[in-house]
């Protein structure tokens, strides 16, 4: 499969998890308006910034190395933070 659209799939199962945590929070009434402004501004520049070397400054073996390294990161915060 093409990393980009592994990538776009794993994006909208990201915003699929995100909604319903939001919406779980507007039925306790406990919203943080600031942190919610900082987050949206963080997701639209990034998200921006995303699309537009997607689409012209990327190679898909590039993005391949890329999206193992993060998977590693990721993977390795969980290993610390269950073994401390």
């Amino acid at each position: 499969m093409n990393p980009k659209v592994r990538i776009g799939t794993t994006a909208v199962a990201a915003l699929a998890a995100s909604l319903s945590g939001f919406l779980g929070r507007i039925g306790t009434g406990r919203l943080d308006l600031a942190l919610m402004a900082v987050a949206a501004v963080a997701a639209a520049a990034g998200s921006l910034t995303g699309s537009r070397l997607m689409t012209t400054k990327i190679a898909a073996s590039h993005l391949k190395r890329v999206i193992g390294a993060v998977i590693l990161a990721a993977a390795a915060v969980i290993i610390i933070g269950l073994a401390g």
